[in-house]
């Protein structure tokens, strides 16, 4: 009955540490809520105001922030550049998404020695976030609102309170998102066009083996007729254009 009992007894721890095993081994997936900071990736230029008080005089001020996913993507990372009454400095954050508590999480440090832990939720176009901080023996509490205006653009409010009741408005001010020249205007972009062109070749042409001149000691010139080129008309990209046969040239198309 005592070995029979052992027996049992070691299959079970056997499948146990199987289970956990097996669990330890399955990559976890990133949580579905984590598409809502989509909207955030990307480039923004931050400006605004902060208010006369104990943090200071008060000012103007200006940043960058590059936003965007780490491997994985459980993580948004955002590294800002900033400049205005509180200094200068560089900042890095991370938003993520707490599955347990079911809020979203900021952890952010800058160069100024602070660091910052909020935790949020979104409710329609509104963000908030809510954090302490310890200002001498005095716990103050932090609530950041973001309020999304459009795909390129948001407010944002940075309030603080000693009780939770009234709020006093630290800073405000407004993002707006970067947009590539493409993005800006797609119609714009590259046009696929077919001219006349002649172009200096950045390839050897036989019979000389310079990369400059042929055997003459002529410019290295190719008459490329109907080449089809793919050009972007607002810029100078004909200085990155390579044919058909790949050789890659440079100069100006006679169109």
């Amino acid at each position: 009955m005592k070995a029979r009992f052992t027996i049992l007894t070691c299959m079970t721890l056997l499948i146990g540490i199987a289970l956990s095993a097996r669990a330890q081994t399955e990559i976890p997936k990133p949580a579905p809520e984590l598409k809502k900071l989509d909207y955030f990736a990307g480039t923004w230029a931050a400006e605004g105001d902060i208010k006369p008080g104990p943090m200071g005089p008060g000012g103007k001020f200006t940043g960058t922030n590059r936003v965007q996913w780490m491997d994985g993507g459980f993580f948004l990372v955002t590294h800002s550049e900033f400049i205005g009454a509180m200094g200068k400095g560089t900042e890095t954050s991370y938003m993520g998404y707490d599955s347990n508590d079911k809020m979203y999480t900021y952890d952010s440090f800058n160069t100024l020695g602070e660091a910052d832990h909020a935790n949020g939720n979104v409710d329609g176009d509104t963000w908030t976030w809510q954090s302490e901080t310890r200002m001498g023996p005095q716990t103050i509490k932090g609530r950041l609102t973001i309020k999304v205006l459009s795909a390129t653009a948001y407010n944002f409010k940075f309030e603080m309170s000693p009780d939770g009741t009234t709020w006093n408005t630290v800073l405000e001010g407004k993002d707006t998102k970067k947009l590539s020249w493409a993005t800006r205007f797609p119609r714009r972009c590259c046009d696929t066009v077919t001219a006349l062109c002649r172009f200096t070749a950045h390839a050897d042409f036989i019979p000389s083996s310079s990369f400059r001149t042929t055997s003459d000691g002529t410019p290295r010139i190719v008459e490329v007729t109907g080449a089809t080129v793919t050009v972007d008309k607002y810029a100078m990209a004909l200085l990155r254009v390579s044919t058909r046969a790949g050789r890659f040239l440079s100069g100006a198309a006679n169109w």
